[in-house]
């Protein structure tokens, strides 16, 4: 499967509800998840994927993703 490009995170993102928590894990809860995700977004708008600083911010996207699509 294909990578997703900022692009199509970013329009999945705006045309949901983000919570403002998510558990993502037993060990693990976002806050403030909404300002997270338009901060990664606009990090990988600036400095592409697959950096060194930028790859995590776009793992972190796509994991919330596949949390959020199971809801």
């Amino acid at each position: 499967m294909a990578e997703e490009t900022i692009e199509q995170l970013e329009e999945y993102f705006n045309s949901i509800h983000i919570p403002e928590t998510v558990v993502i894990n037993r060990g693990v809860t976002w806050n403030n998840v909404p300002q997270h995700v338009q901060h990664y977004i606009v990090l990988i708008k600036q400095k592409g994927i697959g950096l060194y600083s930028t790859r995590p911010s776009y793992d972190r996207l796509i994991e919330l993703k596949a949390i959020l699509s199971q809801k």
